[in-house]
C-alpha cells in the first residue's frame, strides 16, 4: 500500500495586474510514500524537528512537537534572508539544515514528488476551483501509474479545505472512478480523505516542499521581470541555486503514449516556458 499526500500553495484567485499583491502562482504538490515506511519516516522527522527547533524538549514530550507546525512559508522567508542581523542568520542556518536533512530522509525512503504549477496571467482569467479539481485528477492518474509499476494499491490524504471545495473535488473523482466505461484510477482505493495538517506529519512535509521549495523556485523561474510584488523576491534565486537540482531526482516521471508524464509540470500563461526552466 502506498499513500499520496496532497497540499497546495498560493491562492486560487486571479491576478488582477502585474503589481497586485495576489499570489501570481497556484500550485499543488504531492508526496508518495510506501505505507510500511510511515512510522520510520515520522519518527525521523520528529527527531529532526526536535533537534533543530526544540532541543530542550523533554524526551517524554517529543510527540507534542507534531502539533507545532513548521510552515513552509516561514522556512521560505528564513531560507532567502540575505541581511546581516545575527538572529535572522541563525534562522536561515536552522532552516537550511532542516531542509537538507529532510531531503535526505525523503531520498532514503524513496519518497516521490509530483507537482503541478500554474503561472497566472496578469489581468487575465484564472478559475482556481476548476484548476484545483483538474490538477488533482492528473495527480490521481500519475499515482495510479506509479501503483501499477509497484504492483501496489493506494490511498490519498489531502489537506483539508472548506466543505464545499472538498465536496466538489471528491465528486469529480467519484465520477471518474464510476464511469460506465470503467474506473479511471482502479488502483487508488477511494476518493481522498481530508486531514488537518497538524495531525499528519506527511501533510506538513508536503506543505514544506510546496511552499519552501517549489513555490519560490517557480516564482524566480517564471515570474521574474513580469510580476512585481513581494512574492517575486530576488532572493528566491538563492533557493533555486541551492535546491532545484537537489530535488529533481525525487520527482516521479514515467513514459506513456510516447510522452514523459508526471514529475513537475508547468502551465505558464505569461511566457509559455516549459518545466525545464524550473531547473535551469
Amino acid at each position: 500500500m502506498h499513500i499520496m499526500y496532497i497540499d497546495e500553495a498560493g491562492c486560487p484567485g486571479a491576478l488582477p495586474s502585474p503589481t497586485s499583491p495576489v499570489q501570481p502562482i497556484f500550485l499543488i504538490s504531492a508526496l508518495i510514500i510506501d505505507s510500511s515506511n510511515l512510522y520510520k519516516i515520522t519518527k525521523e522527522i520528529l527527531n529532526l524537528k526536535r533537534n533543530i527547533y526544540k532541543p530542550t524538549l523533554k524526551f517524554e514530550e517529543r510527540l507534542k512537537i507534531s502539533k507545532d507546525e513548521l510552515k513552509g512559508s516561514d522556512l521560505k522567508k528564513d531560507l532567502r534572508y540575505s541581511g546581516g542581523k545575527y538572529k535572522y542568520k541563525q534562522a536561515k542556518r536552522r532552516a537550511k539544515r532542516f531542509i537538507d536533512e529532510l531531503l535526505k530522509i525523503l531520498e532514503k525512503y524513496n519518497v516521490r514528488i509530483l507537482s503541478r504549477i500554474y503561472i497566472k496571467p496578469p489581468g487575465g482569467i484564472f478559475d482556481g476551483l476548476s484548476v484545483y479539481t483538474s490538477a488533482v485528477q492528473c495527480l490521481y492518474a500519475d499515482f495510479n501509474n506509479f501503483l501499477s509499476e509497484k504492483d501496489s494499491q493506494g490511498f490519498v490524504i489531502a489537506d483539508n479545505r472548506t466543505l464545499p471545495l472538498n465536496e466538489a473535488l471528491s465528486h469529480s473523482l467519484f465520477t471518474e472512478k464510476n464511469k460506465l466505461s470503467g474506473d479511471k484510477y482502479p488502483l487508488v482505493c477511494e476518493m481522498p480523505t481530508f486531514g488537518q495538517s497538524h495531525n499528519h506529519i506527511m501533510l506538513q512535509m508536503t506543505d514544506i516542499v510546496s511552499s519552501a521549495l517549489v513555490m519560490p523556485i517557480s516564482s524566480h523561474s517564471y515570474c521574474t521581470g513580469h510580476v512585481f510584488s513581494d512574492h517575486v523576491n530576488a532572493d528566491n534565486l538563492t533557493i533555486k541555486n541551492d535546491y532545484a537540482n537537489k530535488i529533481k531526482s525525487l520527482f516521479y516521471r514515467y513514459m506513456k503514449d510516447g510522452r514523459m508524464k508526471g514529475g513537475l509540470t508547468v502551465n505558464d500563461k505569461i511566457m509559455k516556458k516549459s518545466s525545464s526552466h524550473f531547473f535551469k
